[in-house]
């Protein structure tokens, strides 16, 4: 004999009911209030199609069309930094030398802790700097080549200079053969900050026909 419809919804409905909590509770929907994120809960738009509290997510591809999140962080960001360079107070590096190669400086043989300074740009406040890389073109038929290299920041402070300090610098380069040198230095962390100025400070020597040509400066930064 047939159920009654109303003996039949009672029946039937509990049966529903109970399934549907399974499988909201299995996919972490039981609790989640539309529009917020939660911890092992799913996703629920809210009715303007957002959702807030995403803490970190992972993506192969994004499109965006309005950012307006200020505390983005990219780890690892390398590139190439010396805004501009000028001779320290030991004479012995040349900027600017009539050549068409985009050498920032060179220093001539037998030269005796050269210095020179380069200016770092490109960084923004709040950025961390994590290393960086000087890149060199030695030439020696056997004489050894000494290259330091120094970063260092200058605050500013009353008074006639500001406070200079140093920051971490590479293992000396000491090679007495032609060399492609990548002299790196990592291991930092400088949180840069407003009203300093960084730069890097390389010290040279060169002996008996031995030269060495400055070609690139890199900064590796987390930026936030």
């Amino acid at each position: 004999m047939p159920l009654p419809d109303q003996e039949l919804r009672n029946k039937l409905f509990p049966v529903v009911g109970n399934y549907a909590s399974r499988v909201a509770a299995a996919i972490g929907y039981g609790d989640v209030t539309p529009g917020t994120a939660a911890a092992s809960q799913g996703l629920v738009l809210d009715s303007s199609g957002g959702v807030t509290g995403i803490t970190n997510i992972g993506t192969t591809t994004a499109t965006i069309t309005t950012l307006t999140n200020t505390s983005i962080i990219r780890t690892g960001y390398k590139f190439n930094a010396c805004s501009r360079i000028k001779v320290g107070t030991t004479a012995g590096w040349t900027v600017g030398a009539a050549n068409n190669l985009g050498t920032l400086a060179t220093v001539a043989a037998s030269q005796t802790n050269s210095t020179l300074v380069a200016y770092l740009s490109g960084l923004h406040v709040g950025d961390t700097i994590t290393a960086f890389d000087i890149n060199s073109s030695i030439n020696s038929a056997g004489n050894t080549v000494t290259l330091d290299a120094n970063l260092r920041s200058l605050t500013i402070a009353a008074g006639a200079t500001g406070t200079d300090a140093s920051i971490g610098s590479i293992t000396q380069v000491s090679v007495t053969a032609a060399t492609a040198s990548n002299a790196a230095k990592t291991g930092l962390s400088q949180v840069v900050a407003d009203g300093v100025q960084y730069y890097i400070l390389l010290t040279a020597t060169t002996g008996a026909s031995t030269t060495i040509e400055l070609d690139s400066i890199f900064l590796t930064i987390t930026t936030s």
